[in-house]
This record gives C-alpha cells, structure tokens and sequence, in this order.
C-alpha cells in the first residue's frame, strides 16, 4: 500500500468511525490530530495541499464528502458520502445580531428635526450655523 493511499483509506475510516460514534461530521480542524495517528506522514505526503482541497481531488475514490455550514465558511466537516447531514443554521442566532431599528426618542427627534430644517437652507448660510454641542446633548436629553 502507498503511502498515499493509506492516507485515503485512514481518512475514510476515520470519517466513517466518527459518524459511526457521534452521528455527525468530523470537522477538519480537528482531523489533523485524529489522522496523524493512524497516518503519521500525512502532512509530507499532502505537501503544499490542504486537507480540505485533498479531500475535495478524493472524495469520491474515499467515499467521503464535505459538508460546509451555509453562513460559518470556517466551519467545515467531512463525513461519509452516504449519510445526510447539514449544519443547522443559526436562525435565533443570527436574529439576535442583527440590529431592529428602534424608535428616536423624544430629544433625539428634536436635534433630527433641527438637522432636517438646517438641511433646507442654502450653503452659504449653512456655513454660518454653529451649534455647540453641548446644546445637541442637551436637546437629547
């Protein structure tokens, strides 16, 4: 067996024993540690390649596929060609992150509409306006 190839048959396992065990994907970042023991040279045999572009040349001759989460790039898993699985995606998660605009409040209204009405005049007269900001605050609060 080439070295090569025993890198190809101990990813496949280990992809295999994984799913077997967890009922889900092995993600990448940790299969360096888990297939350096059953292939110590995999890193000089791989050369310049990643694992992830390694398992893409393969996939199909390892009977492995990858699966990578629709939003998190980073994530990514390699499991059995056979079995179905996607990441579940951060629904309530990503809901909470983004932001809902919120109502101006009463003072920020007023420095808004002061803003807005200052907008109408022309510019040589706007270049005269100066308002401490002391007073913006004020009318904030």
């Amino acid at each position: 067996m080439t070295d090569l190839q025993q890198v190809k048959d101990s990813l496949k396992n280990v992809a295999k024993e994984y799913w077997e065990t967890h009922k889900k994907p092995l993600l990448l970042s940790n299969l360096p540690a888990v297939l350096e023991a059953r292939a110590p040279n995999f890193k000089s045999i791989l050369g310049p390649q990643n694992i992830k572009s390694f398992i893409k040349d393969y996939a199909a001759e390892m009977d492995v596929r990858l699966i990578e989460h629709a939003t998190h790039k980073a994530k990514v898993a390699v499991a059995p060609a056979a079995v179905t699985f996607d990441f579940p995606t951060d629904s309530a998660v990503e809901s909470k992150t983004q932001k809902t605009p919120r109502a101006p409040q009463k003072g920020e209204k007023a420095v808004l509409a002061l803003l807005h009405s200052l907008g109408s005049l022309p510019d040589e007269e706007l270049d005269r306006v100066t308002i401490p900001v002391s007073v913006l605050v004020k009318m904030m609060k």
